[in-house]
């Protein structure tokens, strides 16, 4: 059973919604769209590439804050025009 007077561990993140990252390991780069702490205080953040030439939308993947390095920093993060909020698997309303 979870315990009702434990509080949340407040996360610093480090990278910003819309910052372009890049791994370290893989040199997969693209821009962030989500990020998450775990119970255990690992940090991910999940990653999208820009559309291709062929004008699909490449998969996203996730990745460990540590093997990511910042690559540039937009001005202002990407708002969303809708005013209820809702990941992308959201159904018709």
């Amino acid at each position: 059973m979870a315990n009702p007077t434990a509080s949340p561990t407040a996360v610093q993140f480090t990278f910003d919604f819309g910052d372009e990252v890049q791994c370290r390991v893989t040199k997969f780069r693209g821009r962030v769209v989500a990020r998450l702490q775990y119970e255990t205080g690992c940090v991910q953040y999940s990653v999208v590439p820009e559309v291709g030439d062929d004008g699909k939308l490449p998969d996203f993947h996730w990745f460990d804050e540590v093997r990511l390095e910042l690559v540039s920093r937009p001005g202002a993060a990407v708002e969303s025009s809708d005013d209820k909020p809702g990941g992308p698997e959201r159904g018709p309303r």
